[in-house]
């Protein structure tokens, strides 16, 4: 199961952005299940909004809608392990490759 957060979906769905091509052939290629949040996809919707307009935010989420994505709920007891991770990774790069 793979995590996606804004980045890649973003980067999936604008043409203009800088990480379109990675993410788009890492979309294509990938066949493990997707998983994301609610904040990911208000926050995705957001961007889309404004950087490629409407109609391509909608026709972004009927995509992913149709495309088996799982959401997790976030719950109060998940923030620790959310902190450890935060603190793991936080040296890291937001990119699809």
């Amino acid at each position: 199961m793979i995590i996606v957060d804004t980045g890649a979906w973003v980067g999936l769905a604008n043409r203009r952005d800088d990480y379109h091509e990675p993410c788009r052939r890492f979309f294509l290629s990938n066949r493990e299940p997707l998983i994301t949040t609610y904040p990911v996809l208000v926050e995705t919707v957001h961007l889309l909004f404004q950087r490629v307009g409407v109609a391509m935010a909608l026709s972004w989420v009927e995509t992913i809608s149709h495309h088996g994505l799982r959401i997790f709920t976030l719950e109060e007891s998940h923030l620790p392990q959310i902190v450890t991770l935060m603190r793991q990774y936080r040296k890291l790069e937001s990119r699809c490759t």
